[in-house]
């Protein structure tokens, strides 16, 4: 293990909707039906958490089942895509890798191969070890959730201008051994993580989306998640949700609460069925 110890709804508009930052509690991953529906999360068929994009990729559906703590009534699921390719930049010529803090860079094939230092454009020593391996895509997110749920401590603290590991980091690993078990469905390794610290919260940052029904729908979004008590976190989450290149969800950044319905200006409603239309071929549940 390389983990160290450390509501949608497809019905309509029935139930209140939240948007904001709030803790939350995770009740488990992946449920059956039968699990998610005694969570309150109604659904009438078993939810299918793996599968292959249209190009033939394997790609699972990690879901965390998520409890906000100052809405009790408030169970929800936060997702996560991961696609059994790597995540490259622009032009391919890099891609994510991770090291066994769960720390993440760029590196190219040759870097991986012969496990080089890595370093910034500018020549900095970049703050990762060099035991990395190739990031599935989505794969960091996934590990930042688990990372700042366990409240792992950072591994690394950032002295005279260089980054260099802390007293006692053997213990702060948080990295997946085999993440590629997740493609056939064994998700067994996320589910122990799961368990070291039962108790802790999360801070996510909740929003409400329009499927193409009509239908509003409850989200989390996974992009950034923080530790419960990082006083960074809202500043943080605004970044994140700033630097997307497509959103179609509501975010406010005041502590939760219950979403309202604003009346939307022409220029909105405009922008909003540009959006729709630019979109309707983009499916693939990866896309950023």
């Amino acid at each position: 293990m390389g983990i160290s110890t450390g509501r949608s709804s497809d019905s309509g508009n029935e139930f209140k909707l939240y948007s904001g930052i709030d803790r939350f509690t995770v009740l488990g991953v992946n449920p059956d039906l039968t699990t998610l529906n005694s969570w309150g999360i109604m659904r009438k068929q078993e939810p299918q958490y793996f599968g292959k994009t249209e190009d033939g990729t394997p790609y699972a559906r990690i879901t965390f089942v998520v409890k906000s703590s100052t809405i009790p009534e408030l169970v929800t699921e936060a997702t996560f895509f991961v696609a059994k390719e790597p995540r490259y930049n622009k032009d391919k010529t890099k891609f994510k890798v991770i090291d066994q803090f769960g720390n993440d860079a760029w590196a190219t094939k040759d870097d991986v191969k012969n496990h080089r230092v890595l370093y910034s454009e500018k020549g900095a020593r970049l703050k990762i070890t060099q035991d990395y391996r190739a990031a599935y895509r989505g794969e960091i997110e996934l590990t930042n959730f688990i990372k700042n749920l366990l409240n792992i401590a950072d591994s690394h603290r950032y002295v005279n201008n260089v980054w260099e590991l802390v007293d006692g980091a053997d213990k702060l690993t948080c990295r997946f051994d085999d993440p590629k078990k997740w493609f056939d469905g064994d998700i067994s390794e996320i589910a122990n993580a799961l368990t070291y610290q039962i108790n802790n919260e999360i801070q996510l940052l909740a929003g409400v989306s329009t499927n193409k029904k009509g239908y509003l729908n409850q989200e989390i979004f996974t992009g950034f998640t923080a530790r419960a008590k990082d006083k960074q976190a809202t500043k943080n989450f605004i970044k994140e949700v700033n630097s997307l290149k497509k959103n179609k969800v509501s975010y406010t950044f005041e502590p939760i609460a219950e979403w309202e319905v604003k009346t939307a200006t022409p220029e909105e409603i405009e922008a909003a069925v540009k959006a729709t239309s630019d979109n309707d071929d983009d499916e693939l549940p990866f896309d950023e």
